[in-house]
């Protein structure tokens, strides 16, 4: 296999692999920061854009564009450079479309009835979207474009793109966020954000050794059908004797004394979720009335530390917490698990 081929086969494995653990992801991520996108970002997909090795960003936006966001290589981006698309567009792919060596862009609308194409410079510019009916394009294109999966959490939809934006080795993640109009990185650490720094934990019952949720209580509820509650259950605690398991996409929110940001050394989750195949929410709510949701995936079946310190705003005052949980249908091993919930 050529060096060309082998580039963008593991870009096609970065886009489809969502539902597929690889043997060299982390198993554990850090919030690296937020980038801002255009109109409510639908869709993500990672691929060398201007020929330095660094994977870069492709977002979808509701406003007929797609963003380019290249990477600087230490899991952070330029702004982003918007160009237009004829189309609605509700997924995409990275590929090498004409042939040419360089990394272009098609977009698909809903059904991939039609497919926009933007054929790559090489140096990260792009020629003018041309489209095609998906009759036309490639059979392995649409069908790529027909499986990326969009997913709903709260108020906003998020899609999910993996790479290693930071060339460390460890795979890293980039979320789409609709609502606020963002792309939201989380880099892979070698398990460091599960360790519990000193200093008393603002979350009561954050391990839910007591055998039940309290003092948590039940939020927003999102369920499209009837849900059960959030529980504690000792189903596979990862600390203790218990842990919270979810049969619904119910929000569980622990509100506490008003606390600076600026004086909170880490917060952090453990997770329990199949990889990629749904997400997992958590919300800062503030005293100014403002909150803050961060959404991120699992990248394998196991226990897997979640730090989110980064996403904090800073200069407000956190005043409570929640986290998302969604339901596997019945089906006990695609439910949401948390537990040793922090905030320090």
């Amino acid at each position: 296999m050529s060096r060309r081929e082998q580039r963008f086969t593991t870009l096609t494995v970065v886009l489809l692999s969502i539902c597929v653990a690889l043997p060299a992801f982390a198993g554990s991520f850090r919030a690296a920061g937020h980038f801002q996108a255009a109109s409510h970002p639908v869709a993500i997909a990672a691929g060398d854009f201007d020929g330095d090795g660094v994977a870069d960003l492709a977002v979808v936006n509701s406003n007929h564009t797609v963003s380019v966001f290249t990477g600087l290589g230490d899991g952070s981006f330029r702004d982003r450079v918007d160009h237009a698309i004829g189309i609605d567009g509700h997924s995409i792919v990275v590929a090498d479309i004409n042939g040419d060596g360089k990394a272009d862009i098609a977009v698909g609308d809903a059904g991939t009835k039609t497919v926009s194409t933007l054929l790559g410079r090489g140096d990260g510019s792009f020629q003018s979207h041309s489209e095609t009916s998906a009759a036309h394009a490639s059979v392995s294109l649409v069908t790529q474009l027909n499986n990326q999966k969009t997913y709903r959490t709260a108020s906003q939809s998020v899609s999910v793109v993996f790479a290693d934006f930071n060339r460390d080795g460890l795979i890293d993640q980039a979320v789409t966020t609709t609502r606020d109009d963002r792309v939201s990185v989380l880099l892979g650490t070698n398990n460091t954000a599960g360790a519990t720094p000193p200093g008393p934990n603002l979350l009561q019952n954050s391990g839910f050794e007591s055998g039940t949720l309290s003092p948590w209580a039940v939020g927003r509820n999102f369920c499209s059908s009837p849900c059960v509650p959030w529980a504690a259950v000792q189903v596979r605690p990862f600390a203790g004797s218990w842990d919270g398991g979810d049969t619904g996409n119910i929000e569980v929110v622990q509100n506490f004394t008003a606390t600076s940001t600026s004086s909170l050394t880490k917060v952090g989750v453990w997770d329990h979720h199949p990889a990629g195949i749904q997400p997992t929410a958590a919300d800062f709510f503030y005293t100014d009335g403002t909150d803050d949701e961060f959404v991120f995936f699992t990248n394998d079946t196991h226990w897997d530390p979640i730090d989110l310190t980064a996403d904090l705003a800073s200069g407000k005052m956190l005043n409570g917490f929640s986290i998302f949980g969604f339901s596997g249908g019945g089906n006990i091993n695609m439910n949401t698990f948390i537990d040793n919930v922090m905030i320090r």
